[in-house]
């Protein structure tokens, strides 16, 4: 109906300016789910519809972007890029970053 459709764009509007928020990458699908009053199922049916992804990819990605622009400017070293990034072991990084950016961190310049 009328009312759920009203619903659902009120729901996707609070997303989608959420999203925006600085350090949103490093919060789980919990925190932001409580943040703006729905489950995590329904943030994650929402997000999919809004950004075309699942969340968890989309935040891993946004985190992933600002590590890359760190390593761009040489202000970090690989080693701290896979920590900052929550990976244990540099090989995991290394292949999240190709697979986010189609090259390794290694080849940048």
């Amino acid at each position: 109906g009328q009312r759920r459709t009203h619903n659902q764009e009120f729901k996707s509007t609070r997303l989608k300016s959420y999203l925006q928020k600085e350090s949103i990458e490093s919060m789980t699908l919990s925190e932001i789910a409580q943040e703006l009053s729905m489950s995590v199922s329904t943030l994650q049916r929402v997000a999919r519809k809004e950004i075309g992804i699942s969340l968890q990819r989309y935040l891993r990605e946004k985190k992933l972007q600002k590590i890359k622009l760190k390593l761009d400017q040489n202000s970090i070293s690989l080693q701290e890029a896979s920590g900052m990034a929550g990976y244990k072991h540099l090989p995991n990084f290394i292949t999240a970053f190709r697979k986010t950016f189609g090259h390794s961190p290694k080849h940048m310049k």
